[in-house]
């Protein structure tokens, strides 16, 4: 039977919820598929790549939503923490301004919708790659760690395997939670991970303090993955990288 449905088969969120027992995963495109089929969660990380530069209000696949759930249906919506951002970067304006919209649409619409506000996600295939890893290891390559921030400043990753509990417990969830990892990641844990890897010959860091995610005032879950266990994670990325 399948119990939980995920909406987003191109994002790592979908490429891990895969890889789970009594899971479907489909892309925005095959929600007319879906009619016949019983199941007790939905989770939503798809989002048009287009809005990530745009602000774009007529969002179609919002609408087919609302139109192909059931009404009454545990669903769990995959934002991101850069909503929590009161500095917000320009680069970042348009996606978040179409993720808190798409946010009150389905909110309007689903008596039960968790919003779950997610951190940087740890890449697992090249697939994954984002642009904070790509940068890191760009400057590794070249013996260099070079941030444009202080090395007091934090980022905070969760791992793929964090989003299962979230399932798991999804009778749990508040209407708003954010997920982060138990301790976040200095500039000066990258400049640890870096002569883990290899001889550093340059480090350079700016003035300014940076933290991401901010911290928020809403429900703080925590994952369970241990970064700063060991750093097989950490090898993984570099053989990705290379």
């Amino acid at each position: 039977m399948i119990k939980h449905l995920h909406i987003g088969r191109s994002d790592i969120i979908g490429r891990y919820y895969a890889s789970l027992p009594n899971t479907l995963v489909i892309s925005h495109n095959e929600l007319s598929t879906i009619r016949d089929i019983e199941f007790s969660i939905v989770s939503i990380s798809a989002f048009n790549p287009a809005r990530k530069n745009e602000i774009i209000r007529a969002d179609d696949f919002i609408d087919q939503l609302c139109q192909s759930l059931p009404l009454k249906c545990n669903v769990i919506y995959f934002s991101s923490a850069r909503v929590l951002d009161f500095e917000l970067r320009e680069r970042h304006a348009a996606y978040v301004d179409n993720k808190n919209s798409d946010e009150m649409r389905l909110r309007e619409f689903f008596p039960d919708l968790s919003v779950v506000y997610l951190p940087l996600i740890l890449p697992l295939c090249y697939s994954d790659k984002n642009f904070f890893f790509e940068t890191f290891f760009k400057n590794l390559k070249a013996g260099s760690v070079v941030f444009d921030v202080a090395p007091d400043s934090s980022w905070n990753f969760i791992h793929p395997s964090d989003l299962k509990f979230l399932i798991q417990k999804a009778h749990l969830l508040a209407k708003k939670q954010l997920l982060v990892s138990r301790r976040s990641f200095t500039g000066h844990d990258f400049v640890r991970f870096a002569r883990h890897l290899v001889k550093v010959e340059s480090v350079e860091f700016g003035s300014g303090i940076y933290q991401y995610p901010v911290n928020s005032d809403i429900k703080t879950l925590y994952g369970k993955f241990d970064f700063f266990k060991n750093f097989d994670w950490l090898d993984l990325l570099h053989r990705m990288y290379k």
